[in-house]
């Protein structure tokens, strides 16, 4: 199993660290694993299917992507 710390799970995800921080808060991205005090990490294979969850409801819409700003 594959962890990956703040950084490279925004990366990975492609957002920013603070709002991978209110994605988690408002249950919409995988929670981390606390390993300590000041240490926080992500399973790599659970963003891995967050993002697969993502992709399905793009291609569920017909592959069309929404702009909402």
């Amino acid at each position: 199993m594959k962890v990956l710390r703040s950084r490279a799970a925004a990366e990975k995800a492609g957002y920013c660290q603070e709002h991978i921080r209110r994605l988690v808060k408002a249950g919409k991205f995988p929670a981390p694993i606390r390993l300590g005090e000041k240490r926080v990490v992500w399973i790599e294979s659970e963003i891995d299917d967050w993002l697969e969850g993502k992709r399905q409801e793009r291609d569920a819409a017909g592959g069309e992507v929404r702009h909402d700003r």
